[in-house]
């Protein structure tokens, strides 16, 4: 029942989440492209599917949180040092592996001292863990095809609108 709440919770977050934000993480957390595939079919930046699969990510992770806070209280500060600020924009990189060695030794360093943001990146990994089992679980080949064009075509749609044409 609790599976059955969270995937309930994940399709809820996924259909709030800005189209822009919503196809790079489709793309690359449940059809398992990388962001270099993304950004070509997207004729995005590398660095800019980078930001918007990051900013997906929190937004998922803090729409799924919404759920797990229902059984479970923390006591976690609300506000972020300086140093968190930094370090946290930089965690979807941290789990998917491309941050250079001095920056990925800084911050585990970081995440070794901090419990607020070990909470953070166990938040992420989570949600990642979850979106990609998801897709797994609606394995429908034809029913990913459909939905992966049908993303595409409302991608491009509201690209169309943001850029006037």
């Amino acid at each position: 029942m609790l599976r059955l709440e969270k995937q309930e919770a994940l399709q809820r977050a996924l259909r709030q989440l800005p189209p822009v934000y919503r196809t790079v993480l489709v793309l690359h957390d449940m059809e398992a492209l990388e962001n270099t595939q993304i950004a070509a079919m997207l004729e995005l930046r590398e660095g800019t599917v980078h930001v918007r699969l990051h900013r997906a990510r929190l937004y998922i992770r803090r729409e799924l949180e919404k759920v797990e806070e229902q059984t479970r209280r923390t006591e976690t500060p609300a506000v972020l040092s300086k140093q968190c600020r930094r370090l946290t924009a930089r965690l979807s990189e941290y789990l998917d592996h491309r941050l250079s060695g001095e920056l990925c030794e800084e911050v585990e360093k970081h995440l070794n001292n901090c419990r607020r943001c070990q909470d953070l990146l166990a938040g992420l990994e989570r949600s990642v863990d979850q979106c990609r089992r998801y897709q797994h679980e609606k394995a429908d080949s034809d029913c990913m095809k459909r939905s992966r064009e049908l993303l595409l075509k409302e991608y491009q749609r509201v690209l169309t609108g943001i850029r006037g044409e």
